[in-house]
Parts: structure tokens; C-alpha cells; sequence
């Protein structure tokens, strides 16, 4: 038996002002590899690669579809 479905599952919350929507909350799946490039679009300093994705369409809008899967 694995305790990896319990320990991959963690909480994120995202606060970008003027960007996310007021108490929205997604449910599309994301990973941790989804956080560089989201702040890279909301113009923090970063490194030109990264494997992920950007999650501010998400935090425009919560109903906006992920990926399909998410790697830990």
C-alpha cells in the first residue's frame, strides 16, 4: 500500500492582486512545476526555462481547464 495519493495532494493559494479572481477557486489540476512560470508571467524575475505552465488564466478566471494530469 502507497501513502502517495495522500502526500502528493497540497494546498495552494495564490494571491495576486488586480490579477485573481475575489474568492475563486479552481479545481483544475496544477503541479509545483505550474508556480515558476505563473510568476514569471506576472512579471517576477525568472530564468527564460521551465518545464511548466502558467496558472494566471486560472486566477482570472477558476473554471479555466488545466492540464489534463499534473507530475510531483
Amino acid at each position: 500500500m502507497s501513502q502517495f495519493e495522500q502526500s502528493a495532494r497540497v494546498p495552494r493559494v495564490i494571491v495576486a492582486p488586480g490579477v485573481a479572481v475575489s474568492g475563486g477557486v479552481a479545481r483544475a489540476l496544477v503541479s509545483h512545476g505550474n508556480l515558476y512560470p505563473s510568476l514569471a508571467e506576472l512579471r517576477v524575475r525568472y530564468a527564460e526555462q521551465s518545464a511548466g505552465q502558467s496558472l494566471v488564466a486560472m486566477l482570472r478566471g477558476p473554471a479555466h481547464h488545466g492540464r489534463m494530469g499534473a507530475l510531483t
